[in-house]
């Protein structure tokens, strides 16, 4: 069994973020299994790990609700960039995925990235392949030829989008992404 301790001078806890000093975690297995009010409570064996965060604050992870891996809005020409080529959305969905992380977000739900870029990251990093947030995917996002969305694919009528639908499914998406436009 994997065990170790994790204590830090603050650690917000709870639906309201209740900042506790000198708090603690305890993890079984990679998952949390017990957070400690106080560092007092800390009870561990010589051999257990424990990880002091000293200075830091922890705070539980992010949930990023609507994002593309391979758009990154932070680049110049970002919305010209989803007509870049599968290897160059790719590197860029890997950097994504590890900035997320790093900032804080611990899930992400991708709402479309081409090449089904999202499904192959998510299954990469359940093998252990990659890092970054879990991933809650929709593999190729459905719009009509004439709708808005530089991320999702164009379709056109019932068939496309029903067989576009059930590719996805295949792929393994966990949710169908759909642009809407109305005109008017």
């Amino acid at each position: 069994m994997d065990r170790y301790y994790i204590k830090s001078k603050r650690i917000l806890i709870g639906d309201d973020l209740t900042p506790h000093e000198n708090a603690g975690i305890l993890i079984e297995n990679g998952k949390i299994c017990k957070i400690l009010e106080r560092i007092s409570e800390l009870k561990y064996a010589d051999t257990d790990k424990v990880f002091d965060y000293d200075n830091c604050t922890i705070m539980p992870g992010l949930i990023d609700c609507h994002n593309h891996l391979a758009l990154d809005t932070r680049l110049e020409n970002h919305l010209q960039k989803m007509e870049d080529c599968e290897s160059e959305q790719t590197i860029r969905a890997l950097r994504t995925m590890q900035d997320d992380l790093y900032s804080g977000v611990t899930t992400s739900r991708c709402c479309g990235d081409r090449y089904y870029i999202d499904v192959i990251c998510k299954k990469n990093q359940r093998e252990g392949n990659i890092i970054g947030p879990k991933l809650i995917v929709s593999g190729i996002g459905m719009r009509a030829l004439h709708g808005h969305g530089y991320v999702g694919m164009p379709f056109n009528g019932p068939d496309e989008f029903a067989k576009q639908a059930r590719q996805n499914i295949l792929n393994g998406v966990d949710f169908l992404k759909v642009f809407m436009t109305v005109m008017k």
